[in-house]
């Protein structure tokens, strides 16, 4: 089902990309990772599209992943004494839709704020069984353009309510505390493999996006509890040692 596997570290941003993220824009930090994939690990390229499907700036824009998409979804299930694990092959499924966008000047850029609503899924490969579901409210994408062309994306961040939930193929566990997550992007650009479009299409600060689409790893943040069938087991086990020490 899956396998124990090391940590690492993902690749480090632009300098006002760095800044955006880091607070200037984002705001509070997560809590500790516990949850990811690399995008060496995932299948299809590009990984996601965003799609500006009518003349409306937002009322029917979505951010969906590029079906069929597998990942090495990787996660620390330590704190219900796990380790850490590896699904290998997770189909992974993601949905969203534009709700909000705002933008303003900030060092000689358009900075875009662009809000979603939605969910995403990952699932074990072969069964199907899900390994965990969230949903969420005002994730946010900040991308940068210059004189109409996109130039940066920070990549899409939790900012409003994130709900994870464990699947049959994670027994025990409970995700609770300080949910987060955060998608980096790559590789931004057009349907075709060129740079991305933007249009002023209402003042003040109204814009259209082309239609684009990029590569991304993805880092989930919880804490990680035991449900409270586990946690009673958990004493008696701890219990039986006490006994058995004395």
């Amino acid at each position: 089902m899956y396998a124990i596997m090391p940590r690492g570290a993902g690749a480090a941003p632009s300098v006002l990309v760095c800044l955006l993220v880091s607070g200037l824009l984002v705001g509070s930090a997560d809590g500790a990772p516990v949850i990811g994939f690399r995008d060496t690990s995932v299948s299809t390229s590009p990984l996601f599209t965003f799609e500006s499907q009518g003349t409306n700036t937002i009322g029917d824009d979505i951010l969906t992943t590029n079906d069929p998409v597998t990942v090495d979804l990787q996660l620390d299930l330590s704190g219900v004494g796990q380790g850490d694990a590896l699904f290998m092959d997770a189909l992974f499924e993601f949905d969203a839709a534009l709700t909000d966008q705002r933008s303003r000047s900030l060092a000689g850029w358009t900075v875009h704020e662009l809000r979603f609503d939605g969910s995403f899924l990952f699932k074990e490969d072969g069964s199907g069984d899900p390994i965990l579901t969230a949903t969420f409210s005002d994730a946010r994408m900040w991308i940068l353009s210059d004189r109409g062309v996109v130039k940066a994306n920070t990549g899409l961040r939790a900012r409003g309510p994130v709900g994870y939930t464990a699947g049959p193929a994670l027994p025990g566990v409970v995700f609770a505390e300080n949910e987060g997550f955060r998608f980096r992007t790559d590789d931004v650009q057009d349907l075709f493999g060129g740079p991305v479009d933007v249009n002023h299409v209402r003042p003040p600060d109204k814009y259209q996006f082309e239609d684009f689409t990029f590569n991304s790893s993805f880092l989930g943040f919880s804490g990680v509890v035991p449900e409270p069938t586990t946690l009673s087991l958990l004493a008696l086990g701890a219990a039986v040692a006490m006994r058995r020490r004395r």
